[in-house]
């Protein structure tokens, strides 16, 4: 990410596109990690199994947020405003 040392030049994210697919498979083994195996203690696959659905409901209420920006909706200007997070996306 050293785009980010730079905010104040222009940032051509639709580069990380190509990343996608990694990010995708990645981010699967990863949470399929967390989850556990069929090996592991019944307490340790609860506790991963219960991380695992934690962060996929937070993932799919955050996009849920911020599918109308995405998608192009006309949405009042207050409502936009609460999705600029940093100063910098105005």
């Amino acid at each position: 990410m050293p785009w980010l040392l730079y905010p104040d030049r222009t940032i051509f994210q639709f580069y990380t596109v190509a990343m996608m697919p990694y990010l995708t498979l990645g981010l699967s083994l990863v949470l399929r990690r967390i989850a556990g195996q069929r090996s592991d203690p019944l307490h340790r696959r609860q506790a991963g199994e219960r991380t695992v659905l934690v962060f996929l409901a937070f993932a799919v209420l955050l996009s849920a947020f911020f599918y109308p920006v995405w998608t192009g909706m006309m949405v009042p200007y207050r409502f936009w405003l609460i999705h600029n997070w940093l100063p910098t996306w105005i």
